[in-house]
């Protein structure tokens, strides 16, 4: 029997698979003019087919799930420079409309975005040979239309009417991160209302995508979402296919090491060899750095290599640079292009510092076996479940210690989902140390675990152990969420933080009866902005003797790398993020004169003979009583 296909069945079997499968018309029908000016497509001058890369196959493969499944097409796609990003989506989009009659939208913050972007669709149009079934009517500088019904227009976001003329079944957005820096009143609310003008059915697209610009605006908001709020983000498309769809739209991210062009070659096995031991990194820091991405990505020595030549030739040896433009995961992306309050050279040394005390850190519980409730001693535990607190540092007789305490708002307290929680951690006075030589910056000596949500009456237990086992330190809580934490500790004899009167006060020399540090109100807001102050010096001057500031906390420090200064001024956590142990270290750092003195305590064998006898004889007359009985 001949099984042999026939010319026409190999047609028919051609049409099929591009119509159904966009990668196949991308690569047998696509056209582009790439970074070199040159025409690159099957009937191009050298006649060399386009081969889809990483993201453009990921683009491909998403949408094609989603026709095939009848789910609705949303993706929201983090973009690399120079990828074929634009590339891939509009390829996706001029397929899409061939295929299927659609009223479709290409919409930017800026002329010059929207025009490269129609440039690619035009190209498209032009060249394409495939037999769709259906003609072009209409190409235009800003419009196009098919015979099968669907229509193509553009349009800049800063016409606030942009978009909503009329129902839409595909829209491309690029840029959207950047549509408020780029003057488009409003962004978010434009963006969102062209977003609706697309009906949530099958058949339909909608593709956002832009470069990121920093960790806030509706871009940011749809890939996370906001916990506190409860409002769902993006999801992976391994979890889309699972049935997960949290805001119903697909993240897409392609990491630089995934593209070809990501490499460069060794010279020698030599070279390669030492590039994975981390031989030649500029700092410490980058060596970490390539280190964790070889161990968690699996990448070989000539990806490496690319990567330091981006950071000394394209970057200007500037981490931060280099993570924007080529992130490894979102997260990186995100974080790298965040207008940060601290200094990032400052906080770079600190997570450096940091990684090399990881060892030091100990889970500890403080017990209290006389019962006294006034001396604790530790007892390290192996799990972070059994722990109930945090110490890089025990301490020592003439250090100086104080204690920080920031309160979660009431409402906020509660189990499960990332909730702002309740921080205490203990902070050592720096000073000039002779067996060392130098300056011994302030640093965080003990914290309570992290993510704790116990009730203001458990904290006040918990802070009053680590108070003790530091030698009964002055405890600085801020007073704006109290809720019988400061009394509970008052109860037990506390050493607490009064505030002062102003120096204009007649009365300025008498103590207050007020506790606790005020961050809120009229008063409480220049504070706030005073202590914050005071820790971004610290942070900026982590070299300097006399200033500085040490934190082993490797979460303290992820708070502090994404606390930012909003557009209008105000000083706080992203949207998405916290900043309770941020503002925990602010008051102890601000408050760090009033440190207490740690004293040896006074042991028995110290006392004078006589009150032993005492103590003995009493012991004597009690055993003597119980024997009578």
């Amino acid at each position: 029997m001949d099984y042999s296909i026939t010319h026409d069945a190999h047609e028919d079997i051609d049409q099929l698979v591009v119509r159904s499968r966009p990668g196949a018309w991308f690569e047998t029908e696509g056209h582009i003019i790439d970074k070199a000016g040159v025409e690159r497509g099957a009937r191009s001058q050298d006649g060399a087919a386009l081969h889809a890369n990483w993201l453009q196959k990921r683009l491909f493969e998403i949408a094609q799930w989603c026709l095939d499944n009848n789910e609705p097409c949303r993706l929201l796609v983090y973009k690399p420079r120079q990828k074929g990003c634009s590339t891939g989506t509009m390829a996706l989009a001029y397929w899409w409309c061939r295929r299927q009659r659609s009223n479709c939208l290409l919409m930017g913050g800026q002329y010059s975005q929207v025009e490269n972007l129609w440039g690619i669709f035009n190209h498209y149009a032009s060249r394409d040979s495939f037999d769709w079934g259906n003609t072009i009517e209409k190409l235009n500088t800003d419009s196009a239309a098919f015979s099968n019904g669907s229509k193509w227009q553009w349009e800049t976001a800063r016409d606030p009417e942009a978009g909503r003329s009329g129902a839409y079944q595909v829209a491309v957005l690029t840029e959207v991160a950047r549509w408020a820096e780029q003057g488009v009143a409003n962004a978010s609310k434009v963006l969102n209302g062209v977003q609706n003008c697309v009906p949530k059915l099958p058949g339909t697209l909608v593709i956002m995508e832009t470069t990121v610009k920093g960790g806030f605006g509706e871009f940011f908001f749809k890939w996370c979402g906001d916990k506190d709020k409860n409002v769902p983000g993006a999801v992976s498309f391994e979890d889309f296919k699972r049935g997960k769809r949290g805001n119903g739209w697909i993240k897409v991210f392609a990491p630089w090491f995934v593209f070809e062009d990501s490499r460069m070659a060794c010279r020698n096995e030599q070279e390669a060899t030492d590039i994975m031991a981390g031989i030649g990194a500029i700092s410490d820091e980058e060596k970490s750095a390539e280190q964790e991405m070889i161990r968690r990505f699996r990448l070989g020595p000539e990806q490496i290599k690319y990567w330091r030549d981006v950071l000394i030739n394209e970057c200007q040896r500037d981490p931060d640079n280099r993570d924007r433009e080529y992130p490894p995961t979102p997260e990186a992306g995100f974080k790298s292009t965040l207008p940060g309050r601290f200094n990032r050279i400052g906080l770079r040394k600190l997570r450096e510092m940091a990684e090399r005390e990881r060892d030091a850190m100990r889970r500890v519980i403080l017990e209290n076996p006389s019962g006294d409730q006034k001396s604790y001693v530790p007892r390290i535990v192996s799990e972070d479940s059994e722990a109930s607190y945090y110490v890089w540092e025990t301490p020592k007789v003439g250090y100086r210690y104080l204690m920080a305490v920031d309160l979660a708002a009431g409402e906020e307290v509660t189990e499960g989902g990332e909730r702002d929680c309740q921080t205490v951690l203990v902070i050592r006075q720096g000073f000039m140390s002779a067996q060392r030589g130098g300056w011994m910056p302030p640093k965080v000596v003990a914290t309570i675990k992290p993510n704790c949500r116990v009730d203001q009456l458990v904290l006040a237990d918990m802070a009053w152990r680590l108070a003790r086992y530091y030698g009964g330190c002055l405890i600085v809580p801020e007073v704006n969420y109290d809720k019988g934490f400061i009394r509970a500790l008052r109860d037990r004899g506390a050493h607490l933080y009064e505030r002062e009167r102003a120096a204009t006060d007649k009365e300025d020399q008498k103590p207050t009866k007020k506790f606790g540090f005020l961050t809120r109100g009229t008063d409480g807001e220049g504070m706030r902005g005073w202590c914050i102050e005071r820790l971004a010096a610290a942070i900026r001057e982590w070299d300097v003797q006399g200033s500085g500031i040490d934190c082993p906390a490797e979460f303290i420090l992820a708070e502090l790398e994404y606390f930012i200064r909003t557009e209008s001024g105000r000083e706080e956590a992203a949207p998405g993020k916290h900043d309770d142990w941020v503002l925990a270290l602010c008051i102890g750092l601000a408050t760090l004169d009033g440190a207490t003195l740690y004293r040896a305590e006074v042991t028995r064998s110290a006392e004078p003979a006589y009150r032993e006898k005492q103590r003995q004889r009493e012991l004597a007359a009690k055993r003597g009583q119980r024997g009578m009985r």
